[in-house]
């Protein structure tokens, strides 16, 4: 039996008001079924005013850093390049 290939995707957004990220694994079977599931999230409220490119900077830095640590829980090391990404607007 062929295993499934496996995909991470973090998507990062930012508000005026907050940041945020998060993490889907995406799993293709053989059969090619589709599953995709939120594995984690994480948000942050802005308290006083930061320019919106500054709040997209720190919803990437989140969403690179929530990757790493979803990356090494899952005990991939060596997950190819191609299967995963980092989307913002």
């Amino acid at each position: 039996m062929k295993e499934s290939n496996l995909s991470i995707h973090t998507f990062v957004d930012a508000r005026k008001t907050a940041y945020a990220a998060c993490i889907f694994l995406r799993s293709e079977s053989c059969m090619g079924s589709v599953t995709v599931q939120l594995l984690q999230a994480r948000s942050r409220i802005t308290l006083k005013f930061i320019t919106i490119p500054r709040l997209e900077l720190m919803a990437a830095t989140i969403g690179a850093r929530l990757f790493s640590s979803v990356k090494q829980a899952l005990k991939v090391p060596n997950f190819p390049s191609g299967q995963y990404s980092l989307l913002t607007e």
